[in-house]
């Protein structure tokens, strides 16, 4: 049976490298993001990795008629799969002149719903905000039933810009209570974007697909180290999101589903880090593990498929660092 992997963020860093493992164990991945350029590349280069994997016979869509993801199986399911199948005008099957093949619903080529599709059906990007309520149901409804969901949109809280405050006199308008108000409102909209990038994406995505979820399946989310030390607003969300996933595991436990939340710490190769850490900063993070190196996607990416494995079925409501023992750095 071909499982069905669905990662939230799949177009870059850590999601990128969870969706080439499970591409490599041979099983038909969904990857969605914010940024279409991002997301044709990476399922370009997705498909021709899963082109050196060999896969059941007969299998040209996601998901196999007789697993537990329904909604990706067959065509009458009305699923993605469904659709490239049979060819039908709307979907990825049509035309397939090349690696990669886009199709978009509803207009311009970073509107919601552009989709991405490798030759052989094995990988399909969807661009979709994770945040959005509107684009994770629209999601939802052309998915279908994943086996494995990974929550791996996330990202640093937009900056705040400086503002001065000269005198604090409650005035409102032109006075000093007018750039009180401006920088209070700052702050206000980077605790706003921080909760909305690293939990409502997760939340939502969850929501949308928990119903269909099958015994056997599995939540995985990526936290983060921060969640556990001076974090700020990033730092803050994490630690929301490993609470829910807590909650998450109780809900969902009796129907046989596993939810896990898996803390990195500082990992090379990623956009997260890049531009904004200093030689010096980086040799304090690396120094703060007890392997004396940094974490690499892959690391995450070999976790997650741990937890989404067989051998794993009793693991959840965890946190899971997976950062070399810096967590335990004071």
């Amino acid at each position: 049976m071909t499982r069905v992997v669905l990662v939230t963020g799949g177009g870059t860093g850590i999601g990128r490298a969870v969706a080439a493992r499970f591409v490599e164990e041979g099983a038909r991945v969904v990857i969605t993001g914010r940024r279409a350029d991002r997301l044709e590349a990476a399922v370009g280069e997705l498909a021709l990795l899963g082109a050196s994997v060999e896969g059941a016979p007969g299998e040209t869509a996601l998901g196999s008629a007789d697993g537990p993801s329904g909604g990706l199986a067959g065509e009458s399911a009305g699923g993605l799969a469904g659709e490239m199948a049979s060819g039908s005008a709307g979907g990825l099957a049509g035309g397939l002149a090349g690696g990669v093949v886009g199709g978009v619903v509803g207009g311009g080529a970073e509107r919601p719903g552009q989709e991405f599709a490798g030759v052989d059906g094995r990988v399909i990007g969807v661009v979709c905000d994770a945040a959005d309520p509107a684009q994770v149901a629209v999601l939802a409804a052309r998915v279908g039933a994943p086996d494995v969901l990974v929550n791996a949109a996330g990202g640093l809280p937009e900056s705040r810009p400086a503002v001065t405050v000269t005198g604090r006199d409650g005035a409102g308008g032109d006075g000093a209570g007018g750039d009180e108000g401006e920088r209070l409102a700052a702050v206000g909209r980077q605790w706003e974007s921080a909760f909305a990038q690293n939990v409502l994406t997760a939340v939502l995505t969850t929501a949308a697909f928990e119903h269909l979820l099958q015994p056997g399946a599995s939540v995985i989310s990526i936290g983060s180290i921060a969640a556990e030390r001076r974090g700020g607003s990033y730092g803050a969300a994490k630690a929301a999101l490993a609470a829910w996933n807590a909650f998450q595991s109780a809900a969902l436990g009796p129907r046989g589903i596993t939810c896990n939340v898996i803390a990195p710490g500082y990992i090379e190769a990623t956009e997260f880090f890049r531009d904004g850490l200093t030689e010096e900063r980086r040799a304090l993070l690396i120094e703060e593990t007890h392997d004396k190196r940094p974490g690499t996607p892959d690391d995450l990416a070999r976790t997650v498929a741990f937890l989404a494995s067989a051998g794993a079925r009793h693991i959840t409501g965890q946190t899971l660092h997976v950062n070399g023992g810096a967590h335990t750095t004071r």
